[in-house]
């Protein structure tokens, strides 16, 4: 025989309710929103970083949370520097595009053009390479955190390219979408065949000179500054992991760059203004094509309004950027933590509470101990009804809640007022209250 603990609880799905969007926001009201959230979402462990958001030019927010070295205390701040992954690929698709503006090549051109061995090469195009449509093996894919004696190090092109030009192609090019380091890789070893100079100075050379980027650049590994930020795996309560660091020249064109948040603004900056390239490029660039991929960049809608952006991940770090074009909203969520961590969330969060826009999340509030007399009462599992139930769970002096039946995986619950808590998950508001419990027994 065994007890369950058959129990009602209130579940509030709390949708935040706004007035009617305006273009005049309340600045101060507004930095005071974005940081409270923020504050919680680092106290939560479900960020770690630095933000900075921009609205029709005003700075509404510009923080550094949690550590940017947790063994020495060392606080992120708005000077922290970070590895941007995958945004890299922003800079890559624009360096081609101008390129193609000054006749140089033609996003038509076959990868045999430039690679007269590549299998399949008469079949594959840049546009193709540029939108996630080549059906090339994924090179990263088989790179694990065992691999860090060969990724921690320098390795010459053409290894990387072994791991993946002899694949079978995934599809017909063009007819279908998967996301592929791979085609930028290749993007970047075409700037140099076509430039003659390094797919780094092509960089440099058209974006972070001319926008002063100063903090941004290439060889993390190399970098030899006190702003640096540690990468970590996991980093939370129970877990400090420092992660391991690819070399540049493994991440190459397809997610190797740092920044920081003032510098990945001035990028951001002239995406809006449409600076670097002629209009006709940045329509191009920002054209959807399949899954709402452009040239480089996610081309979506949020909050009835459109946006672009993109997200990177590299062990290590984390990072998303969204632009709200006709709105000059530009959110830049940069993060030391690879797992753990919420930064597209967080940056859709955060924009609708510029826009003061209805949407999802959890509000801040307080978060109270809880003793071990209520963590013994609250233990259990709880019957919602024939078909659900959610499993009470303590480790140590925490508890957490688990709802399989609801795809609700182990997460953290927190107690915000006498029998009452809260489920620590930033993208959901859900709150339970216990009202009265029986005890049944149950036949095995």
């Amino acid at each position: 025989m065994k007890r369950i603990l058959i129990l009602t609880l209130l579940f509030t799905f709390s949708l935040i309710t706004f007035v009617t969007a305006q273009e005049a926001v309340n600045t101060s009201d507004v930095s005071r929103k974005l940081d409270s959230f923020l504050q919680m979402a680092t106290k939560l462990s479900q960020f770690n970083g630095s933000v900075l958001v921009s609205y029709h030019g005003a700075i509404l927010l510009n923080n550094g949370y949690g550590f940017k070295n947790v063994m020495d205390k060392i606080p992120n701040n708005t000077q922290s520097i970070f590895q941007i992954g995958s945004i890299t690929k922003e800079f890559t698709s624009t360096v081609i595009l101008s390129l193609e503006s000054q006749d140089k090549l033609s996003l038509q051109d076959k990868l045999s053009k430039y690679f007269p061995d590549f299998p399949s090469g008469d079949q594959i195009s840049i546009h193709h390479l540029l939108t996630h449509t080549s059906g090339l093996y994924n090179y990263t894919s088989d790179i694990e955190r065992e691999d860090s004696a060969v990724i921690g190090r320098p390795v010459d092109r053409n290894l990387i390219l072994q791991r993946f030009i002899n694949q079978p192609l995934a599809f017909k090019p063009g007819s279908a979408y998967s996301y592929c380091n791979s085609g930028y890789f290749l993007l970047g070893m075409i700037i140099e065949k076509v430039t003659g100079t390094s797919w780094e100075e092509n960089v440099r050379k058209l974006i972070l000179a001319p926008l002063e980027m100063s903090h941004s650049g290439f060889d993390f590994i190399g970098l030899k500054d006190t702003d640096k930020a540690t990468g970590y795996q996991v980093l939370d309560d129970d877990r400090q992991q420092v992660d391991i660091v690819w070399d540049s020249t493994v991440s190459y064109a397809a997610g190797s760059m740092y920044a920081t948040t003032s510098d990945i603004l001035r990028w951001s900056k002239a995406i809006v203004e449409k600076r670097l390239l002629p209009p006709a490029s940045w329509n191009a660039a920002f054209a959807p094509r399949l899954h709402g991929y452009g040239y480089g960049w996610s081309v979506d809608s949020l909050l009835g309004e459109r946006c672009v952006g993109h997200g990177g991940g590299i062990p290590g770090f984390s990072s998303h950027m969204l632009i709200f074009p006709e709105k000059d909203l530009e959110i830049i969520v940069l993060s030391n933590v690879h797992e753990n961590t919420f930064v597209e969330p967080v940056s859709k969060i955060l924009a609708s509470l510029v826009l003061d826009k209805p949407y999802i999340y959890l509000e801040p509030r307080a978060i109270l101990p809880v003793t071990t007399n209520e963590i013994q009462a609250v233990v259990g599992t709880y019957r919602l009804d024939n078909k659900h139930q959610i499993n009470i769970l303590a480790r140590g002096e925490k508890l957490y809640i688990e709802a399989p039946s609801n795809m609700l995986p182990l997460t953290r619950l927190y107690k915000e007022e006498e029998n009452a808590f809260f489920i620590g998950n930033i993208t959901l508001n859900i709150q339970s209250k216990l009202k009265k419990a029986k005890l049944e027994k149950s036949a095995d």
